[in-house]
């Protein structure tokens, strides 16, 4: 699975995807729920960018009563059976998702790390990916995954006994063909795991990590959109969780339990720092 990712920024979708930039902002790394540029094939057939929100089906795009589920990545096994997935993908929807690295989280050392996947010397590269539009204009996308318990790179990732996924990196001169490709059967035909002798890997801790003992809070730009809290979920009654928080970084939720007009139980950490209830009021 992949829920954390660095997208390309303008330069490169200029010089590297060959289009123009959207005139929306994004961030550097992106999450579940957060806009990002996508690449598609436009009306006439051409490479163009927008900006689309990570998840097919977006928080807010869930009707009210109805529980959260994450479609971040949709696995390639049931892609085109799922109702969340199988419109898309049989109608062609697919993208380019134009990322620098891609995070997953290391078990080796017995506690999660956050690692930075991606190829050789920073080198840009399209993430294959699945488009959905809404009703208001907006757009959608999902990262197809596959499995990854024999590959030489990715099965390093996620905690042992949990299943190892790995997304798919499509090699440059298959771009436009993938774009183009409007046969689901066809479709699965580019669906590979890269070959790990043509990636990199190494540790990269979440840029917030707190040392023992030290106390900071998030800026307030990073509390009013809740970087992650975007992507809460309730594990269980007495704690919020982000999906895979653990696998993400290693975090545990804090001893320190306060009452608060939305839950009871934990502050909330994120990357090492703690979401009072008040920040976690401005994100759900």
């Amino acid at each position: 699975m992949c829920v954390n990712y660095a997208p390309v920024q303008r330069q490169v979708l200029r010089e590297v995807f060959g289009v123009e930039p959207p005139a929306a902002e994004w961030r550097s790394e992106a999450w579940p729920d957060y806009p990002t540029p996508i690449v598609r094939a436009g009306e006439d057939g051409q490479r163009e960018a927008v900006v689309g929100t990570f998840s097919m089906v977006p928080k807010g795009k869930i009707p009210p009563g109805v529980r959260y589920f994450p479609t971040a990545n949709a696995r390639t096994e049931t892609i085109g059976k799922l109702s969340s997935f199988a419109k898309h993908w049989k109608a062609g929807q697919l993208c380019l998702i134009g990322a620098t690295a891609f995070y997953e989280p290391n078990w080796e050392t017995g506690k999660a790390v956050r690692w930075k996947i991606g190829l050789p010397g920073g080198e840009p590269f399209a993430i294959a990916g699945l488009w959905r539009s809404w009703p208001d204009g907006a757009v959608s996308f999902t990262m197809p995954t596959m499995a990854a318990g024999e590959h030489p790179l990715m099965q390093r990732f996620h905690k042992p006994g949990d299943e190892k996924r790995g997304v798919v990196i499509l090699p440059r001169e298959t771009w436009d063909d993938w774009l183009r490709c409007k046969d689901p059967e066809e479709a699965r035909t580019f669906l590979r795991l890269y070959p790990a002798d043509a990636m990199t890997a190494e540790p990269a801790p979440c840029p917030h990590a707190r040392k023992r003992g030290q106390t900071s809070r998030l800026p307030e730009h990073e509390q009013a959109f809740g970087q992650d809290g975007r992507y809460l979920s309730f594990a269980n009654r007495k704690h919020f969780w982000y999906p895979c928080l653990r696998d993400t970084t290693g975090c545990r939720p804090s001893s320190r339990r306060r009452e608060g007009p939305f839950f009871s139980g934990s502050e909330i950490h994120r990357h090492g720092h703690c979401l009072t209830n008040a920040d976690v009021s401005r994100v759900i």
